[in-house]
């Protein structure tokens, strides 16, 4: 059969409507047993299913946004947020998500733009989460990250942010009004020392048990970067550079 042959008889084949169907059928079984067997397509097509279900929620809260000034209009929102917490409390009786026990905890900035169920994926509870206004590492929350790791926890993540409107406030001349907030971003360093000097912190890292690190995470889109890692050899040289 010659090439003007060959070619005669696809698009004979392609104008027939079962040959059409068949290859409908054969693209979406291979699309299927790809998915099946791919944990990428797998992670990426539940972040498509997530964020579907944002862009379904999203009209809801544009609607609400413009409440009456005043306390009446506060109460609206109070209710509103009520009635919600009740709507996804239904999905979550309903339509129950995995439990896991986390080996991971982060600690990210309160600041509403950074979402760790798109960071990283943590839609099904895999990360312990704590937030604090400018990412701020204070007594409170090493104490709460030394219980995590007594429970398991294996990594743990301290995380900043570009556009940080605390950082802004602490190198502003607002800084003597917000004191403690201003005082918690100017001493974030020290109290990363503080927390990686506690005794059970340095033992697990010095044996093996724990690995701390510091990221930063550009808010545009959330893309997180590592730039330090606390292990045996860091910590000695980083907690021996800085005297208390």
């Amino acid at each position: 059969m010659s090439v003007v042959e060959s070619v005669v008889a696809w698009k004979n084949h392609l104008k027939s409507k079962q040959f059409r169907k068949w290859l409908l059928i054969s693209l979406m079984v291979s699309f299927l047993i790809f998915v099946s067997f791919n944990e990428k397509a797998h992670f990426f097509l539940g972040g498509i299913f997530i964020n579907i279900g944002y862009r379904f929620q999203d009209h809801v809260d544009h609607e609400h946004f413009n409440y009456e000034k005043g306390a009446s209009g506060l109460l609206l929102q109070l209710e509103d947020l009520v009635k919600k917490n009740k709507q996804a409390s239904l999905v979550r009786k309903y339509f129950p998500r995995s439990v896991q026990h986390p080996k991971i905890a982060l600690l990210t900035c309160m600041d509403a733009r950074i979402d760790t169920v798109e960071l990283v994926g943590d839609t099904r509870r895999s990360y312990y989460t704590v937030r604090t206004a400018g990412s701020v590492l204070e007594p409170l929350q090493q104490e709460m990250f030394e219980l995590a790791v007594e429970g398991g926890v294996q990594i743990i993540v301290l995380t900043s942010h570009t556009d940080c409107a605390a950082e802004k406030v602490a190198n502003s001349s607002e800084s003597k009004k917000f004191i403690h907030l201003s005082s918690g971003i100017n001493e974030r360093q020290l109290n990363i020392k503080n927390f990686l000097s506690r005794r059970f912190i340095s033992q697990k890292i010095h044996n093996g048990d724990l690995i701390v690190v510091e990221a930063l995470i550009d808010t545009k889109n959330g893309n997180m970067s590592i730039h330090r890692i606390y292990n045996k050899d860091s910590l000695e040289n980083y907690i021996g550079k800085i005297n208390f």
